[in-house]
């Protein structure tokens, strides 16, 4: 009994693996990666691919300003932006820095958004009070706006799966 899918098999590469990774990746935390971290950190390596340094902001930058940023977002519901971005962070070995680094990225990245949370915890004015007993909207702040904004792009995601 032969197996007629050995002719049509498709080949998985290390690319095809990477990418594959990068579709299963946390978007938020890809995305302040390659920006807020890479930026903050002068974030430098050498790439496996290269004779000489990635610096990875330095990159994601002149990718932005080459490509617009509706075609260039891991974020995006638009399936050619992410694709762009993830074919950018594999030629550049962002991924792969990622990789070996995750247990300390993740701890910085936890700490950055506790940053956010607390920086938008606000104590609600007198006015804000007196708009409230006039019965309106009081839009949403400090962790519930950012989770809010989470749980929007989550369900973009599932719905554009």
């Amino acid at each position: 009994m032969t197996s007629s899918l050995s002719s049509s098999a498709v080949m998985i590469t290390p690319e095809s693996l990477r990418l594959q990774w990068m579709h299963g990746c946390d978007r938020d935390l890809l995305s302040w990666f390659c920006t807020k971290y890479a930026k903050d950190t002068f974030l430098s390596y050498f790439s496996h691919g290269r004779a000489s340094y990635v610096c990875l902001y330095q990159q994601y930058k002149a990718n932005l300003k080459n490509v617009s940023k509706s075609l260039f977002d891991c974020k995006s519901t638009n399936w050619h932006a992410a694709e762009n971005f993830f074919t950018w962070c594999i030629h550049n070995d962002a991924d792969l820095y990622l990789r070996e680094h995750l247990p300390s990225l993740l701890a910085e990245y936890t700490e950055h958004k506790r940053g956010l949370y607390a920086r938008y915890k606000q104590v609600v004015s007198s006015s804000a009070k007196r708009n409230h007993k006039k019965r309106r909207a009081i839009p949403a702040r400090g962790k519930d706006r950012l989770m809010a904004r989470d749980t929007v792009y989550n369900v973009k995601s599932t719905l554009v799966m």
